[in-house]
């Protein structure tokens, strides 16, 4: 009979420990989606809502070589199944950025603008041979680009987009030859 009591009597710490717990779950997530006492969902406080600066111009592919970093593509499972090419470029704008209007000190702007880059798939592959086929990638040559520089937020600071170039197109992946 005792036994049963401390039985019974566990069991209900252990619901009312459960029940306590899933009450801070709950509030503790309606703080972090931002919902408010009226039930209206507020602006995040971290991350998110970055707004850009875009301009416009032309990556110069500089180099593509073999990638010795991208041996371990070819042999992890769930990888591309090839080796892929480090493609260097280098982003030319049509015309002159004003730090200004960025937001950016001279200093960081032109350390931007002067930087060598590497091309990478938007999962972080290097490109294989028939990708670099495929989009017209060879050195030498110029690829329309554009350089996206954060104004605002706390998003990635810099940001290339490629108008005839496919980042996330991962049609060299193993499974899709």
């Amino acid at each position: 009979m005792a036994q049963q009591k401390l039985l019974r009597q566990a069991s209900y710490d252990t619901i009312a420990l459960f029940a306590l717990c899933a009450v801070v779950l709950l509030a503790a997530n309606a703080g972090a989606t931002g919902q408010a006492d009226n039930g209206l969902a507020s602006s995040p406080q971290a991350g998110g809502h970055c707004a850009y600066g875009s301009f416009q111009g032309t990556c110069k592919i500089l180099s593509v070589t073999r990638a010795s970093e991208s041996r371990l593509q070819k042999e992890i499972a769930g990888d591309p199944g090839y080796e892929g090419f480090k493609v260097i470029y280098t982003f030319h704008p049509e015309v002159a950025v004003d730090p200004d209007s960025t937001g950016w000190d001279k200093e960081a702007l032109s350390g931007v603008l002067k930087k060598e880059n590497v091309l990478l798939l938007a999962n972080g592959w290097y490109p294989g041979q028939k990708y670099l086929e495929k989009y017209h990638i060879a050195e030498g040559s110029d690829v329309a680009c554009q350089l996206n520089l954060i104004t605002q937020g706390t998003c990635s600071p810099i940001v290339y987009t490629f108008t005839a170039i496919d980042t996330a197109d991962y049609f060299e992946q193993a499974g899709n030859r």
